[in-house]
């Protein structure tokens, strides 16, 4: 079968930006295992849990007092960072195997983006484990939704007159509309939180709460890339599937190598 040009840019992109997230995980997996000592908090942030303080009786009633509990393992940033890299690198791939990530982008997205999602809250403040497991199965969860707003998108073709075709449209039309709903409104909510405890952070009072320039930078790349995926999904059917894909990669690239260049360059310690 003859690919078209169009066809061909597609598979070039995925396997370019399937070699950039291997030259970038194995540079990080380097950093890592050889250079992790030079690295602000050692590549390693701490995790906290809250429990809650027993009242009178002894019990732990909902909404008495909360006290915070340090030990509640670490973070390893560099490690992640690595393991992120070369998972995209080898998901990119398949996608140039395949031709085409139309249909499994939201899948790999289920995966990935939770991640992303983490990485950017734990880098800029959130460390508390139960707030972090929500944002997880909160954004994993609505990466499905993607697909499912490119596929029921409205479209200009015709389907013809009928009962059950005007139902067909009614339905579809409906099914995109809750989903565009939910799925902004989860996504702007986790942001919400993210920069809410950013910004309690930044506020902080004394030298030590100020957050590291470097992590300025991944808060602001990352509020605009992250809600692009939406966007993108909104628009697939006006775009169509190899522009889509094309516009996916370059986001998918960028949503996750730019954070990581900035986070390698800006915290090493010279």
């Amino acid at each position: 079968m003859v690919r078209t040009p169009m066809a061909s840019l597609v598979i070039v992109v995925h396997l370019v930006v399937a070699l950039l997230h291997f030259v970038t995980g194995v540079v990080a997996a380097m950093a890592s295992a050889n250079f992790s000592s030079r690295f602000l908090f050692h590549g390693r942030l701490p995790l906290t849990c809250f429990e809650m303080v027993p009242v009178g009786d002894g019990s732990q009633r909902a909404f008495s007092e909360q006290r915070l509990v340090q030990d509640c393992g670490t973070y390893d940033l560099v490690a992640f960072c690595a393991a992120l890299h070369l998972a995209t690198a080898v998901a990119h791939g398949w996608y140039a195997f395949l031709g085409s990530s139309t249909k499994w982008r939201w899948l790999e997205y289920t995966f990935s983006a939770p991640f992303v999602f983490l990485h950017t809250a734990l880098t800029s403040g959130t460390r508390d484990v139960g707030t972090l497991v929500l944002i997880a199965i909160c954004t994993a969860g609505i990466m499905p939704l993607g697909f499912i707003m490119e596929a029921t998108q409205p479209s200009s073709r015709v389907l013809g007159e009928g009962w059950f075709k005007a139902q067909f449209r009614l339905l579809r039309g409906t099914t995109y509309s809750l989903v565009v709903f939910a799925g902004w409104y989860v996504t702007l909510g986790v942001l919400f939180v993210i920069m809410w405890n950013f910004a309690h952070l930044a506020n902080g009072s004394g030298r030590d709460n100020k957050p590291p320039d470097f992590v300025y930078g991944i808060i602001a790349s990352e509020l605009v890339l992250l809600p692009l995926f939406g966007v993108a999904a909104m628009v697939h059917q006006s775009l169509g599937d190899a522009n889509s894909d094309l516009l996916h990669a370059f986001l998918s690239f960028s949503s996750k190598i730019l954070p990581t260049t900035i986070f390698l360059f800006s915290i090493y310690n010279a």
